[in-house]
């Protein structure tokens, strides 16, 4: 089976189990990057002589706190090797010491909030946001996406989203549960950057020859499985470098070169797609794909060189509010230029449900981070969560109100225009006096108004409904259609649209039929074929053109009575 044939049924299987293990990997990520940075549960036991012995305290944390280490102890897990001990919370390679304190006073381990903890916080948080947006983006793609780059650029934004970010630890889990994790973390990424190129290349298409499409896949290929094998290396302690420091550094500098590679490299074969000349359709999506592309890697690239040279923690994680951006151009991108095919579209309702899903969604993040922070008692806890959720409910009228005009404008101003002219039209139809002129003239004002390849009257006479206008570029024959024909019947049934595709009928394939009827008769049907942009017909508009047809139906009934 093709990508480009994959049914309903895979797809959505496919959305479900993404759905699945992004939010339990987002709630175990919103779990580990809420504990970063605060104090973490440790043992204390007072001896004999006055010493407190405390363990299961981490180096970094023994440093923050000024406590001098007495001894190094292996962890209670003897069988596991110690750079695997990191899986527990240590930083990799070392073990987890047991820290001694002398004195007869109390001892309490705690870590000051520093300037570089809550620029961490900060980033962790916009990476969080990033990575919901860009999972319910793809796993929307996944679901009503209908080709091969669907397919592709859904995958990518899921894969990215789950693989890129700070380099999280998950504390406090089942080894099984972290090697699953991360495995599935590191293996998203190195995929995820030889994917952006496969649709790229795809976007680029004949504007590169064969050969070199293909040398930039095996380019693309061979970075990513240097970035995998440098992430299972660091990150997992797979020992592909052995255990010396100077093999580390060498591993950790080809990893973070790959990483750039990976990422510059589609950003470059999509700058050279823009200068070359073509389908202006091809042209307009290989643009949008490379504004979307460069702004959204930039973040994660800047990320990655400002960690490796130099190490500023505020800049840590908040260049990832470039994937926002990028999801927001990718939304734009699909519903305005159809940069991928998908068979939902986007009215104001579904971009309401969106906002209003978003919102919520970061309400609650706030509530917990907030909650955490500023709550200790059950009690105040649910005060708070009740006043966070009361104030959502009142101020959402007021972001619905000032988002309405900025999504109406940025998305819907052609559609506005468009139905403003078609329900002008509608109205105008009691002024045409010929039948013949009428027809001509709904073909004509249709297919200019909707942008359709072709726009087709059909009447009824007797049982046979025939063609009696068109207007538009296709010249394939047009054949009467009977009264069992399917489009026809199920125009009969009810006063809906009809698609024609997947009907045995000898209405274009590509067509959606609007019924003309009056007085609860059918007597023809309105045919538009598929855009030239491709786009499909959204409910808004379809609801003008059946309110089209259906004035057209009442002046014919009129015309054909005189």
């Amino acid at each position: 089976m093709s990508l480009q044939h994959t049914t309903t049924v895979p797809r959505a299987a496919l959305a479900l189990t993404a759905l699945i293990f992004a939010a339990w990997m987002l709630v175990e990520l919103a779990l580990s990057l809420h504990d970063r940075g605060t104090t973490p549960p440790y043992q204390k036991r007072q001896l004999s002589d006055g010493t407190y012995v405390v363990q299961n305290i981490t180096p970094d944390i023994a440093k923050a706190t000024k406590l001098r280490v007495a001894d190094v102890i292996d962890f209670p897990h003897e069988d596991l090797p110690d750079r695997v001990r990191w899986w527990q919370g240590a930083p990799v390679g070392t073990t987890i010491p047991e820290l001694v304190r002398r004195g007869t006073g109390s001892l309490v381990v705690h870590i000051p909030v520093w300037p570089e903890q809550i620029a961490y916080k900060v980033g962790d948080t916009i990476d969080l946001a990033s990575k919901v947006v860009l999972m319910a983006l793809a796993i929307g793609i996944f679901w009503r996406g209908r080709d091969a780059n669907s397919l592709i650029a859904g995958s990518f934004l899921y894969l990215f989203a789950m693989g890129s970010g700070p380099n999280v630890r998950f504390v406090d889990l089942p080894w099984w549960s972290v090697l699953i994790l991360q495995t599935a973390r590191l293996t998203a990424f190195a995929l995820s950057t030889l994917l952006v190129m496969w649709l790229a290349t795809n976007l680029v298409g004949r504007a590169l020859p064969r050969v070199a499409r293909d040398a930039l896949l095996v380019v693309a290929t061979v970075f990513s499985a240097i970035v995998l094998a440098g992430g299972l290396d660091l990150n997992l302690s797979i020992p592909f470098s052995g255990f010396e420091d100077v093999h580390r550094a060498q591993v950790k500098l080809a990893f973070v070169d790959a990483q750039v590679a990976a990422m510059v490299l589609p950003i470059a074969v999509l700058l050279f797609g823009t200068f070359q000349r073509g389908n202006a359709v091809d042209l307009v999506k290989v643009r949008w794909m490379f504004a979307a592309t460069a702004l959204g890697l930039t973040g994660p690239v800047v990320n990655v060189l400002t960690g490796l040279f130099t190490k500023n923690v505020y800049l840590h994680g908040m260049m990832t509010a470039s994937l926002i951006v990028m999801a927001g151009i990718y939304v734009y991108a699909i519903v305005r230029h159809r940069l991928v095919d998908v068979s939902f579209v986007m009215n104001r309702a579904a971009v309401f449900a969106a906002a209003l899903a978003v919102v919520t969604f970061l309400a609650v993040v706030v509530e917990v981070a907030l909650d955490r922070a500023i709550t200790t008692k059950n009690e105040e806890s649910a005060i708070f969560t009740y006043g966070v959720a009361v104030l959502l409910g009142v101020t959402f009228r007021f972001f619905e109100e000032r988002a309405k005009p900025v999504i109406d404008s940025t998305l819907f101003a052609r559609r506005h225009r468009a139905e403003q002219a078609l329900q002008a039209l509608a109205s105008d139809l009691n002024q045409i006096g010929d039948t013949t002129e009428l027809a001509e003239t709904v073909a004509e004002q249709v297919r200019q108004l909707t942008s359709s390849r072709r726009v087709v009257i059909y009447a009824k006479h007797d049982r046979v409904f025939a063609p009696i206008a068109v207007d538009g570029s296709d010249t394939a024959e047009l054949l009467p259609v009977g009264a069992g024909d399917q489009v026809i019947a199920r125009l009969s049934g009810g006063k809906s649209a009809c698609e024609a595709a997947g009907l045995h009928t000898k209405v274009p394939a590509d067509a959606i039929a609007f019924p003309i009827h009056s007085g609860g008769k059918l007597l023809g049907a309105m045919v538009c074929q598929s855009r030239l942009n491709e786009y499909p017909f959204d409910p808004d508009e379809c609801a003008v053109l059946l309110r089209v047809a259906h004035e057209f139906g009442d002046r014919l009934l009129v015309l054909r009575a005189a």
